[in-house]
């Protein structure tokens, strides 16, 4: 267990592009909007899918955000 390689999956740019256009396409290709409305509301729901992606695979926001908060609470969880 000592001197393992270990990877994360963390900085998959091309991979945030990739869902982010594919999802994109699926419903603007099957919910597409008419009005001003409907594009207001899709474009938070398209938003909201690139901060999801851009979360998973390319910059973990909340487990940055929690290391400084717990680190400076709990001074052991911090290596």
């Amino acid at each position: 267990m000592h001197g393992e390689d270990i990877s994360y999956a963390y900085g998959f740019w091309s991979l945030v592009i990739v869902n982010v256009i594919l999802f994109a396409f699926f419903i603007l290709s099957f919910l597409a909007p008419l009005k001003k409305r409907e594009w207001r509301s899709m474009g938070a729901t398209l938003a909201f899918f690139v901060a999801l992606f851009t979360e998973m695979y390319g910059f973990p926001l909340t487990i940055y955000i929690l290391t400084g908060i717990l680190g400076s609470n709990y001074p052991k969880l911090n290596p």
